[in-house]
This record gives C-alpha cells, sequence and structure tokens, in this order.
C-alpha cells in the first residue's frame, strides 16, 4: 500500500489536467474513510473544492491500494460529506464514515466530455469507531479502576526563578 500526502482521483491514477478521450464508463476510485472535517480550498484552475481531513484508503484504476489523511472527493459526495460534518460538529460528534465507487461517465454536455457517478457502498453515517474501541476495552470513568491520591501541597514552596541580567 503506498502512503500518500492527499488522496484525489487524479493523485491515484497519476492523471493531470482531467481524462482524456473517455468513450465509455469506468471506475477509476474506490474509496473509503472517516472524516473528521474540512478545509475549503480556492484555485485559479480548480474553483473550489474542499480537502477532507480524516483516514482514508483509495483503489486506483490498476488496482493499487494507498492511504492518505487528506481526500478530495468528488460531488454529490462533497456536498453531503460537508453537510454531515456540519450537522455532527453542532452536535459534538466528531466524524462521517463512507465508503464509494467512482466511475468517469462520458458526456455530450459537459466541458471536459465526461462526469463523475458515484455509487455508494455504504449509507454515509456517524463514526462509531471510538465507541467500539472503548466498549471494547471497558473504558469508562466507573470501570473500577483506582483513582489516584490528590497531589499534596509541598510545605514549602519551591523558590522563586532568579531574573536574569
Amino acid at each position: 500500500m503506498k502512503l500518500l500526502r492527499k488522496i484525489s482521483i487524479g493523485t491515484i491514477n497519476g492523471i493531470r489536467g482531467g481524462f482524456k478521450n473517455v468513450n465509455l464508463r469506468a471506475r477509476v476510485m474506490t474509496i473509503a474513510g472517516i472524516a473528521h472535517g474540512y478545509k475549503e480550498k480556492t484555485s485559479e484552475n480548480m474553483g473550489t473544492s474542499y480537502a477532507f481531513n480524516g483516514e482514508f484508503r483509495a483503489i486506483n484504476l490498476d488496482g493499487e491500494e494507498c492511504a492518505a489523511a487528506v481526500a478530495y472527493v468528488p460531488e454529490p459526495v462533497q456536498g453531503m460529506l460537508r453537510a454531515q460534518i456540519d450537522s455532527l460538529q453542532k452536535d459534538g460528534a466528531a466524524a462521517v464514515e463512507f465508503g464509494f465507487h467512482v466511475y468517469v461517465v462520458p458526456s455530450e454536455d459537459a466541458i471536459k466530455g465526461y462526469v463523475f457517478e458515484v455509487e455508494p457502498l455504504i449509507e454515509a453515517k456517524p463514526s462509531t469507531a471510538l465507541e467500539n474501541l472503548t466498549a471494547r476495552i471497558g473504558f469508562s470513568a466507573a470501570s473500577g479502576a483506582d483513582a489516584l491520591p490528590s497531589p499534596e501541597k509541598a510545605a514549602d514552596p519551591a523558590p522563586a526563578k532568579p531574573k536574569k541580567k
């Protein structure tokens, strides 16, 4: 598995400037991840996009697997993930789990001659990874662990540090 700085359709497939001569529907990426948040990015070439941060794994056209802590995904997934993350952060939750296939599909109506189609593998939902882990190990304040005694105050406080001249 390759570790990358970011996952996007272009970076995992080594494609710059988009796909050329798209004449049939083809899977270009399968991605699964846990998104914790996102940052808005703007560039002259790409316009506005969103960098999702979290834990992501993807498979490219050649079947190679890669992982990264940043992922760029196409619409409509981008908007759906942003909405869910925004909603969860209001409720104090932290992450969204998702997985989907991305296909490139020829389109005469599109400027580049193609569009992306997305096929969900699971319903995007709040991540329960930490809850599952803490339940498996019996992690809680009431788990019967002995509390450490409170530190006692020193009888004589430490002398003040001398000032530099």
